[in-house]
């Protein structure tokens, strides 16, 4: 996660920016907390809570890792976050991503130098296995496994414990992997890229065990027993560990797992949506064709029965997952490319956001209901951004819910959606938004 993060309860965001240091952000009233956290030799880059949120962990382009207490300046009782023993060192170069276990105690950092490193702050581990650039790591939902994904192509998935690979390294990347995202339910694994684009990887039942009830299965605890790469084709399960989602012309721009984790969409260059069978890996219909320009963003409904795509077409569309036809006619207002959507918890409300500056919302409660009809929009532009709007997502706050949305110059906006209008000034700061990251809701980053 890079540039926004939410903390585990949703009521604290933190930015990171240009200009060296990290900002928390009061989610409800988009005020800052307290002053600007600064130590940082360089461009921040990534920021990370822990589970309890008391912690946030910053790396950026100076090669270091800190730590900060930020419990006093979050309650209100302190301006400042104080740091946590000395900045981390073990990287050689840029440190771009960062991410806690959900033990939190074990903090993963993804590097330029092409290595990963498992810090437990009191001691270190170099994870030495890409040969390039490091551009992704994610915990699996039980902090057991880690992956990363780099600029060799490889994808490697991480025993924490003994600091090795649990497997031999997924490389069938033909270009650069961008980034990793488990599915909720921890077993399956999404990795993007350049190239053939996109693999949808089904986990042997020992690197997905723990990801889901209570527990570590018998051969998940006798696979970490072992030394790395001992692990026989066979135990991977009768099928290859992955296949290559083959259907889209061009690169994969888009992907979203659907709530329940057993579909998958991806939105491509060539125009078009492919639904896909997350246990089949094959495509539930033909290509959702419509489109003329590229489809820029993906998400599902709340019950996931809806796909909603963006397009550089300025439309965006409403499918049906369960035939792959349009439900309505195309929703049209926005003047520019539709770069991102995302709906609302109870599916009655989209967001889309534009690189004509502006977000619109989109009342879907009766065009969905009847079917054919025409979506109304849900009053008129949401303008406050100057420039491009590249993300969109609702955030759980209270009984409610608001609208964050990220612009191309940097600056995040949160909307109250009852009155329509930001809940303060922009957060400033030069963001560098590569993602923007999501509550604890499960729901996915709008990209």
């Amino acid at each position: 996660m890079h540039g926004l993060s939410f903390d585990p309860a949703g009521t604290v965001l933190a930015t990171t920016s240009f200009d060296k240091t990290i900002r928390l952000w009061d989610a409800a009233t988009g005020q800052t907390l307290g002053s600007p956290l600064e130590g940082h030799q360089g461009r921040v880059l990534a920021a990370a809570f822990d589970p309890e949120g008391r912690t946030l962990a910053s790396v950026g382009t100076d090669s270091l890792v800190r730590l900060w207490n930020i419990s006093a300046m979050r309650n209100g009782e302190s301006t400042v976050a104080l740091p946590i023993g000395w900045p981390l060192r073990g990287h050689s170069n840029w440190v771009r991503s960062v991410a806690f276990c959900p033990d939190g105690r074990t903090l993963a950092t993804g590097s330029t130098d092409g290595h990963v490193i498992l810090w437990d702050l009191a001691r270190s581990r170099e994870l030495a296995g890409h040969e390039g650039q490091v551009r992704g790591v994610a915990f699996g939902p039980r902090g057991r496994f880690l992956a990363s994904g780099g600029l060799d192509t490889q994808v490697i998935l991480w025993d924490v414990a003994s600091g090795e690979p649990a497997v031999p390294p997924l490389a069938e990347h033909s270009k650069i992997v961008l980034n990793v995202a488990y599915s909720q339910d921890g077993r399956y694994l999404a990795s993007v890229g350049a190239g053939k684009g996109a693999f949808l990887w089904q986990l042997p039942a020992a690197l997905a065990a723990g990801s889901s009830g209570t527990g570590v299965s018998a051969d998940a605890a006798q696979m970490q027993a072992r030394p790395a790469g001992q692990m026989q084709r066979a135990e991977m399960g009768s099928r290859p560990l992955a296949l290559p989602l083959d259907g889209h012309e061009s690169w994969v721009l888009a992907a979203a797992f659907s709530p329940d984790s057993q579909m998958l969409a991806t939105g491509s260059r060539d125009q078009t949506a492919i639904l896909w069978d997350v246990t089949s890996q094959q495509p539930l219909h033909p290509p959702l064709t419509g489109h003329e320009g590229w489809v820029l963003g993906v998400a599902f409904g709340p019950r996931g029965d809806v796909l909603a795509t963006a397009s550089a077409d300025g439309t965006v569309r409403l499918w049906s997952v369960a035939s792959g036809e349009l439900l309505t006619e195309p929703l049209t207002g926005h003047t520019n490319w539709v770069n991102s959507v995302a709906f609302g918890s109870d599916g009655h409300i989209l967001a889309s956001g534009s690189s004509d500056g502006t977000v619109r919302l989109w009342d879907l409660s009766e065009c969905l209901q009847f079917g054919g009809g025409t979506c109304q929009p849900a009053g008129g532009p949401l303008a406050g951004h100057p420039t491009q709007v590249w993300s969109v997502f609702f955030q759980p706050a209270g009984q409610g819910e608001i609208l964050v949305s990220g612009g191309a110059d940097g600056t995040v906006l949160v909307w109250d959606l009852e009155t329509r209008e930001p809940l303060g000034p922009p957060l400033l700061g030069r963001v560098e938004m590569e993602t923007m990251a999501l509550g604890p809701d499960g729901q996915r980053l709008a990209l």
